[in-house]
Formats: C-alpha cells, sequence, structure tokens
C-alpha cells in the first residue's frame, strides 16, 4: 500500500516543456501527461510550453490541456526568451523541461530568468543549471550536485495503470501463444513492419501490434494486417498494461516500454532504433532482465525469427526474464517522481529523502 502524503496547501503553478514527433519520437510527450494527469488530482495548475509538431498538438488538444505552441524554427536565445516570457505571463513557480540534450545558455538564461527548474532525462551541458535532475533512463554525463540528481529505475515514469498489474502474479506458458509488438509512439525506422514480415507465417501465436500516434505507415500496415488471420492491429493502445501483462513475449525498443514490460514480468525481445535505446538495452542485458539483438539497421535476415523460436523452446529463460525483471524495475517510479515535484514547490527540495519514502506493496512473482 503506498504511503499518504499530505494535501498540497497551497495551489501551485507549473510549466513543462517539451516535444514530440515521428522523428524524435513520442516518449517525452507521454512521460509528461503521465505526470502531468498525476499533478493535476493533487491541485496543482499545469501549462504545456512544445513546438508545434501536430503529433503533439493533437494530443494536447485531445487532453484538453492549457499549452502554447512556439515556433519550430526559433534559435536558442529566442526561444529562451519566449519560454521566459510565457512563464512570467502566467507566474510559474517551477519550470520542468524534459529535452535530451540541453544546451548550456539556454538552460543559464531559463534559471536566471525563471528560477527554479527540474529536468527530465537531460545529459546535456545545460543539466548543471536545474534545482533537480532526474535522470531514470540516461546516465548522468556532466557533474551534477549528488543532492539535486535522482537516477536509475526507481524514478522511471509509467502510466498509473501498470500499478494494478505489478500486484498480479505472471503466468509463463511452456509455449509462447501472444506476443506483443510496440515500438514507440513513432517507430521512425518501421521496425513494426520487419518483426512482421519474419514472424507471421509461425503456426500457434497470436500477435498484437501496437502503435502510436505518431506512426507514418499506417495505411501500409492495415493493408498488410488486414490478410494476416493471426494479428490485431491496435492503435494509440489505451490498455498498454492489460496488453502486455497477457503476452508471454514482446519485442519492443530500448525506451519506456522495455521499462513496463520489466515491471509487469513479460520477458522482452529489444530491438533498438538509436544509440540511446542500445544502451538501455545493453543495461538491461548485462542483468539478465531482457534479450538485446542490437540495433535494427544491423539485424541480419532471419535474426528475429531465430530468437523467437529461442525463446519459445527456452520456459526457463522466459522465467528467468519474468522474476529479474520484476526485480529489476518495481513500477513506482511515478509516485516518486511526482513527490519530488511537489517537494520542489513546496520549497523543500533540499530536505527531499535519497530513500524511497516508504512506497509499500506487494508485488507478485
Amino acid at each position: 500500500m503506498l504511503s499518504k502524503r499530505g494535501d498540497n496547501p497551497v495551489k501551485k503553478k507549473l510549466a513543462f516543456r517539451f516535444d514530440g514527433n515521428n522523428l524524435m519520437g513520442m516518449g517525452h510527450v507521454f512521460r509528461c501527461l503521465n505526470l502531468i494527469r498525476e499533478l493535476e488530482i493533487s491541485d496543482i495548475q499545469v501549462i504545456v510550453i512544445t513546438k508545434e509538431y501536430n503529433d503533439t498538438v493533437c494530443i494536447l488538444e485531445k487532453e484538453k490541456l492549457n499549452f502554447y505552441k512556439i515556433d519550430n524554427n526559433l534559435s536558442v536565445n529566442e526561444e529562451a526568451v519566449l519560454v521566459t516570457k510565457i512563464c512570467k505571463m502566467n507566474s510559474i513557480d517551477v519550470l520542468v523541461i524534459d529535452k535530451l540534450n540541453s544546451e548550456y545558455h539556454y538552460m543559464k538564461k531559463l534559471k536566471d530568468k525563471i528560477g527554479t527548474i527540474i529536468a527530465l532525462d537531460d545529459i546535456g551541458e545545460g543539466s548543471v543549471y536545474v534545482d533537480v535532475l532526474i535522470n531514470a533512463i540516461l546516465p548522468t554525463k556532466n557533474t551534477v550536485n549528488q543532492s539535486k540528481l535522482y537516477s536509475g529505475n526507481d524514478f522511471i515514469i509509467l502510466n498509473k495503470s501498470f500499478r494494478d498489474y505489478i500486484r498480479r502474479n505472471k503466468k509463463i506458458n511452456n509455449r509462447i501463444q501472444s506476443v506483443l509488438l510496440s515500438f514507440g509512439g513513432s517507430d521512425p525506422k518501421n521496425v513494426t513492419m520487419r518483426v512482421i514480415n519474419e514472424l507471421k507465417d509461425i503456426e500457434d501465436i497470436f500477435i498484437n501490434i501496437v502503435v502510436g500516434p505518431a506512426y507514418k505507415n499506417s495505411e501500409k500496415l492495415k493493408d498488410v494486417t488486414s490478410r494476416l488471420l493471426n494479428c490485431k492491429l491496435i492503435f494509440n493502445a489505451s490498455n498498454m498494461a492489460e496488453l502486455l501483462f497477457n503476452s508471454d513475449l514482446c519485442f519492443i525498443s530500448g525506451g519506456v516500454t522495455l521499462y513496463e514490460a520489466a515491471t509487469l514480468g513479460t520477458p522482452a525481445v529489444v530491438i533498438s532504433q538509436v544509440e540511446h535505446q542500445l544502451k538501455t538495452a545493453e543495461r538491461f542485458e548485462d542483468s539478465d532482465v531482457a534479450i538485446n539483438i542490437g540495433i535494427i539497421d544491423d539485424l541480419k535476415e532471419g535474426q528475429i525469427r531465430d530468437v523467437f523460436n529461442q525463446m519459445n523452446n527456452d520456459v526457463s529463460l522466459r522465467q528467468r526474464l519474468c522474476a529479474n525483471g520484476r526485480r529489476y524495475v518495481d513500477g513506482m517510479g511515478l509516485e516518486r517522481v511526482k513527490d519530488i515535484i511537489i517537494d520542489v514547490l513546496n520549497n523543500q527540495y533540499n530536505k527531499i529523502s535519497k530513500e524511497n519514502k516508504n512506497y509499500l506493496f506487494e508485488k507478485g512473482d
């Protein structure tokens, strides 16, 4: 059972700065949306500042969030000025930035003008200016005051729907019956199609194919899957936790879905699309939590099918990955990060405990 915190006594104002599209992916967007939903429950006012990428704008409109669009082609200095103006206009207390490689001068300008900044998974030179740095996925490259650094799996932000499943026992079948494919909100290298082509003729399995809002090959994928009796195509899945939990095996990239699979105990084969995903996959492989087969560009024909056969024939391997994954990622990062942000809003970030703050729950095997 989660520990209870007192109600936030004063309504605070928070701004989020993030982007997402079919090329950079949508992970930043969904991570922040998960946080925003939790923070709004705590009576915190939130605005979003994002570039004019249609993929993200459509999602924010659907979520009915208060957001500001900024021009895609602004210089670093121009963007810092505009973000500052928006924050001042809305009397923002804290700015949360989800940006992979923040620029030194950009963050310095924001820090000088806005004050308190929290950064999520930032390995850029600008991270030295933040008040709190939460690097759940990526290792910190720069010298950062350790008192304000939170890193590792304890701070991975997953959708709150996963809470209902981390307490359930995961059954590992002797043979694989259900497979899930998911390669992020955009899948820029169309890994989905490559995997389908290698698995579609395997008998006695059913394949759930999940694609996100920024996926640009939908029509081709619909055409292919419409002719396959053992496949179901799912757009913008609202029940990802359920789909993953009920799968015997998943083929995924080295992003947040890898952490989702681990916390549910679903054995995963990781096919990365970019270098930082590969580093995550290698870390999971070294901890005996997932099977890493490398970058999609380097895979040989038939390699995906071969690894499926290996997994199908080795139930003990899948059982081990299941148990190790559930120990490796406890699934409570959303609560931890929310609490850190609330503490910062209440000017208590210097008192934040680096322990797990009594997040007590029983997790299934």
